[in-house]
């Protein structure tokens, strides 16, 4: 229920308490909640449970400043997962402590959702796999695929690396494999989180459930990635072995970025996908259709004829 601004909303819960003593009133509360279906549903959880061979940090510190979850503090965005191929490169693919650190990192910077990674994990250990970090480390895919796991918010997310770095310094298992390289990727790692590079956009849905797998486990679309690098990628391939001139290649530049982000619409905004990149005839016709019968056909999109 939406209140206006002069409404006395203490004389509207006056109005709605009920009758029993403040233990009472207290002791229904907490059974209400205890009951309720939200308390049930599949919501992502930064709680995980501890693993034996790791020793982890609390991060559930109160010295974290409190952020607006509906802040946005950049739209230029990278692909978090990076920073963990550039941390195997820095620490080096067969350091003893690459796995506990990646975890470490990735419980510093991701809300992990713990029921999608508990029902992965027992999966795992009924095929036989006792140590889901080592197949997490060379099976990433199947587990991104399966888990949901959204970047923390960054002001957070930059707190808890700052933590993680000074726990794997002091301790004693650790320390040997700190470099003044891996205390400049952190540190740096840590900026960006702070500069937002990594959060969700909260009016952009990050996450599509497509079904489920051969072991009953739910399957999640991600709509995150670098397509500026990719992008980059794809222009290298357009333009072929061949020169071209500077009229061509800025035709083909143009071409080029209008199907990237045409794509990016279909698979971030759940824009519909028509199978080609034509999308003026499917304007015009939604918008013939809007004239005659008054309906939008296509809610998601936004008619650039209209």
């Amino acid at each position: 229920m939406n209140l206006s601004s002069k409404t006395d909303t203490t004389q509207v819960a006056a109005s709605n308490k009920p009758d029993g003593s403040d233990d009472e009133l207290e002791a229904r509360k907490r059974s209400a909640e205890d009951l309720s279906p939200s308390k049930q549903s599949e919501q992502p959880t930064d709680k995980l449970e501890p693993d034996k061979s790791v020793e982890f940090i609390n991060f559930d510190s109160d010295d974290v400043e409190v952020e607006d979850d509906n802040l946005i503090r950049s739209r230029i965005k990278s692909d978090q997962w990076h920073e963990f191929d550039n941390l195997r490169s820095v620490l080096g693919k067969n350091c003893p402590a690459l796995a506990s650190i990646t975890r470490l990192c990735r419980v510093a910077t991701t809300s992990i959702n713990a029921k999608d990674e508990d029902a992965v994990v027992a999966v795992l250990k009924n095929k036989g796999i006792e140590d889901p970090l080592e197949h997490f480390m060379f099976h990433r895919e199947y587990h991104l695929e399966r888990v949901r796991c959204p970047p923390r918010k960054g002001v957070k997310a930059s707190h808890y690396l700052q933590e993680t770095l000074e726990y794997i310094k002091g301790n004693e298992h650790f320390k040997e494999y700190v470099t003044p390289d891996l205390e400049k990727f952190l540190s740096g790692w840590a900026r960006r989180c702070r500069q937002g590079r990594y959060e969700d956009l909260p009016d952009v849905e990050m996450y599509n459930h497509i079904g489920y797998d051969s072991n009953n486990l739910p399957l999640w679309h991600r709509r995150r990635g670098s397509k500026a690098e990719n992008f980059h990628q794809k222009m290298h391939v357009a333009a072929g072995p061949f020169g071209v001139g500077m009229e061509t290649g800025h035709y083909l530049h143009v071409l080029l970025a209008y199907m990237y982000n045409v794509s990016a619409g279909i698979n971030r905004c759940c824009e519909p996908d028509f199978g080609h990149f034509d999308l003026w005839y499917e304007d015009r016709i939604g918008s013939r259709i809007g004239e005659i019968w008054g309906v939008q056909l296509f809610p998601n999109r936004t008619n650039q004829i209209i």
